[in-house]
């Protein structure tokens, strides 16, 4: 059967001329259909080229998860194909959804060449779930406060205490619209300490149980007056909360590990991360435990400390090693459609896998030298760039976001 450009397509073939930067409530799979310009052009056409390499019997979910109204599913969708594309440049041939002697699950893909062979699951690490009732009345209220525009000021925001449904966009707006214009701009400039940001004039909106604090941001002479100036220039964090991401990663981790039982070569689970704050540090963390220092004495009865681990790791446990079935994780970080080429995966192995992983790709990776019980670092083969062939400058050489 044939099929025709527009049916293997991810997008859809419309006249676009919409150049605005992604509303709060916007999908990203919504952004990626009706962004206009050269930029993202290239993005779409390199995702679709991506996915018409996909069989043409599995393209049926993914293509409906990547044009979901919810993010997460299309994120979760574009790994896969980017690992797909991925494994073939590798040169392995590649079975989508291979069966499993004893299961009746699958893992996403068998990589196979005449070197070596590994199984590879992906899953995915939202940093918040943007489904949620609280996170979609936030973006909401941002894109309520966009709606509003001001010649001089940008507003950095804070959301100090939320009610339990959305604050009436209109009454917000022409508050802060009416203090908006009873600043000056060159005065609040000169009156200003560029050091600080809480010298700036003030403004709180209370009601219904939101709490909204407003700092005015002066805009430069220069560039007062653009039209399509987002009101919001900076938004704070809030209160200030505890960042864990190395609990979350271990779940995701813990959740695919054991899922189609014993395997007879290397598995892989392939965790793409989107957060802010994942680090080098809470990736060891979860992987290997937490990071301790334990005080003790010495002979001199002076007081002495040393790191330990607690044995809380996805790969080390209180009886020792475990998930010794995972061969390697590889770990991606914020990789988006339009950002493939800014950062290499990183492929962490198991330093006593069952099957370790022998294959050799270009990634960056980090093993454990036993004897010292160091983590070494390997650097990729390759860069991204040179990897996935494309321009040093992809997918411009024009911004993402022209001032014109």
């Amino acid at each position: 059967m044939r099929i025709s450009r527009s049916q293997a397509s991810l997008f859809d073939e419309v006249q676009r001329v919409n150049a605005e930067p992604a509303s709060h409530e916007e999908s990203t799979f919504q952004f990626l259909n009706r962004i206009v310009g050269p930029f993202w052009d290239r993005v779409r056409h390199l995702v679709d080229e991506w996915y018409q390499r996909i069989p043409v019997d599995e393209r049926g979910d993914l293509k409906s998860r990547f044009q979901s109204k919810d993010s997460l599913s299309t994120h979760a969708a574009f790994w896969e194909i980017y690992l797909h594309e991925a494994l073939l440049r590798h040169g392995f041939k590649v079975t989508v959804h291979p069966p499993i002697s004893g299961s009746v699950r699958s893992p996403d893909f068998l990589a196979e060449s005449h070197a070596s062979s590994f199984y590879l699951e992906a899953t995915c690490y939202f940093e918040k779930d943007r489904t949620s009732a609280e996170e979609r009345r936030r973006e909401r209220l941002y894109d309520a406060i966009n709606q509003l525009w001001n010649a001089n000021f940008h507003v950095w925001i804070d959301i100090e205490s939320e009610g339990a449904s959305s604050p009436p966009g209109a009454p917000l707006r022409n508050a802060l619209d009416r203090w908006l214009k009873s600043l000056d701009p060159d005065e609040v400039n000169a009156s200003h300490d560029p050091g600080s940001m809480f010298d700036l004039p003030s403004f709180t909106w209370e009601r219904d149980g939101w709490t909204i604090s407003f700092w005015a941001i002066p805009i430069k002479p220069e560039a007062r007056g653009k039209p399509d100036s987002q009101l919001i220039g900076v938004y704070g964090t809030g209160d200030a909360k505890f960042i864990d991401d190395k609990t979350p990663i271990r779940s995701r981790l813990g959740a695919k590990a054991k899922r189609y039982g014993q395997l007879n070569r290397p598995f892989v689970i392939a965790l793409s991360c989107h957060t802010m704050f994942v680090d080098h540090i809470s990736i060891v963390d979860a992987l290997y435990g937490d990071e301790a220092v334990q005080f003790g004495h010495n002979a001199k009865g002076e007081v002495v400390t040393r790191s330990i681990r607690h044995p809380n790791g996805f790969w080390r446990g209180p009886s020792g090693p475990r998930n010794r079935r995972v061969s390697a994780v590889l770990m991606g970080r914020n990789i988006n459609p339009w950002s493939v080429t800014e950062r290499a995966p990183v492929m962490w192995h198991h330093p006593f896998a069952n099957h370790p992983l022998e294959a050799d790709l270009v990634y960056p990776s980090q093993r454990v030298e036993l004897e010292h019980g160091q983590i070494v670092e390997s650097e990729g083969a390759r860069s991204m760039n040179e990897f996935l062939e494309l321009p040093s400058e992809w997918p411009g050489p024009e911004e993402a976001f022209p001032d014109d």
